[in-house]
């Protein structure tokens, strides 16, 4: 009944992102929905960015006892708070120079920090087996302001230069909602302590979550700024193209972490934890053939509804999609594979990371060789590098449990 409840928050916080994307095609242009589509990049790497990957190491904390979950809570939220800050700055200083629609400058700088926040948040709840409480704030502020919009623009006509900084200021209203919330649900069911705060264990943690930070940053610069890079190959009308394939893949990353990962999370870390391969591996073949399914679900679909409502644009690079969409089915087993490395054999994540971003780039490098168009080329290079990830790690866990 839970994994339903998730599905179906999930499917209404995708949808209303779909549905927006597809006005958005219809009443502005593609060329808006691609400069929506790098406003998104930014903001998701700079998430990326804030926090070195703490989080990793602290999750196993709130597994155990409050003291431990306290401890972890604090620090990670501290120092989550700080780091937001410096990269927000950062944001600012790139998108002032070179983003098209400089109105949104200051809400990407806020967005950075309530994301980053809210992203901890989520990430705590789910270690704490509250998977239903985290997709309803997912949908809060991912899917709630999106309907909104839509509503809006029914009656109200926005100008196509302040349609972007318009979707940005809902976007950040209804993220300050769901940080009330967040701090409610805290303020009972977690405990902050600013005599926890420890500099001398945020420095341990901070060194040895450099590897896994500096290898996630290769994977992120991978699948959130892929969209920026396709940029200075093509026009904003293919990026918007791209941009549209990235949500539908998001789509089945989420419905996967709804239908299976977050009530399995805890299970997930606690296998991982005790180091039980066979165990692990059980939940990575389920989630595989969950995937095959929901991706040829949602490939026939997408080719369906772009013939039927005559989306030429869409469907003209629909093999693309098909690939974008296999390369978030790979993502979601990686971040499972990765989990378990942190806790089993972190060195290896580094070299992963490394060798993902390596044949990124190669892949990247034969656009004036194969002559395959921008869009394949980016496309194509995600997916060699999201299976060299899993493919890599996956190696590892069989070389440590012989």
């Amino acid at each position: 009944m839970k994994g339903l409840l998730g599905l179906g928050l999930r499917a209404s916080t995708l949808g209303g992102k779909v549905l927006l994307m597809l006005y958005l095609t219809h009443a502005y242009g593609v060329s808006v929905v691609g400069a929506y589509g790098i406003l998104v990049s930014i903001i998701s790497f700079s998430v990326y960015l804030s926090g070195l990957e703490l989080y990793s190491l602290l999750l196993k904390s709130y597994t155990g006892t409050q003291r431990g979950s306290c401890f972890a809570y604090t620090n990670q939220m501290f120092f989550s708070l700080f780091s937001s800050l410096i990269v927000s700055f950062s944001v600012v200083i790139y998108m002032h120079q070179y983003f098209p629609y400089k109105g949104v400058t200051i809400f990407a700088m806020l967005l950075t920090v309530t994301e980053v926040l809210l992203q901890e948040y989520h990430r705590i709840l789910l270690a704490k087996g509250r998977a239903t409480i985290a997709n309803i704030l997912l949908f809060v502020r991912n899917g709630v302001w999106c309907y909104f919009i839509l509503i809006f623009l029914f009656y109200i006509k926005v100008s196509d230069e302040k349609i972007v900084s318009f979707i940005s200021f809902c976007w950040l209203c209804a993220n300050l909602i769901a940080l009330c919330f967040v701090f409610l649900y805290a303020k009972y069911n977690l405990i902050l302590s600013f005599t926890k705060i420890s500099f001398k264990i945020l420095y341990f943690l901070i060194r040895k979550s450099v590897p896994i930070f500096i290898s996630s940053i290769f994977i992120r610069v991978i699948v959130s700024l892929d969209k920026v890079l396709l940029s200075h190959f093509t026009s904003l009308s293919i990026v918007g193209v791209y941009t549209f394939y990235t949500s539908i893949g998001n789509a089945l990353q989420a419905l996967l972490d709804a239908g299976m990962i977050s009530y399995k999370y805890k299970d997930i870390l606690f296998v991982s934890r005790q180091r039980k391969a066979v165990e692990f591996m059980v939940y990575i073949k389920k989630l595989y053939f969950t995937s095959l399914i929901c991706m040829a679900s949602i490939f026939l679909a997408s080719l369906l509804f772009f013939t039927i409502f005559n989306y030429n644009d869409y469907y003209e690079y629909a093999f693309a999609l098909l690939i974008v969409l296999i390369s978030s089915s790979l993502q979601s087993l990686g971040a499972l594979f990765k989990q378990y490395a942190i806790m089993n054999f972190r060195s290896s994540i580094l070299k992963a990371g490394l060798l993902s971003f390596a044949v990124f780039l190669i892949a990247c490098g034969t656009y004036k060789v194969l002559h395959l168009g921008p869009i394949y080329t980016i496309a194509i290079s995600v997916l060699f590098a999201s299976f060299s990830y899993i493919l890599y790690l996956w190696k590892w866990l069989k070389k440590a449990n012989e």
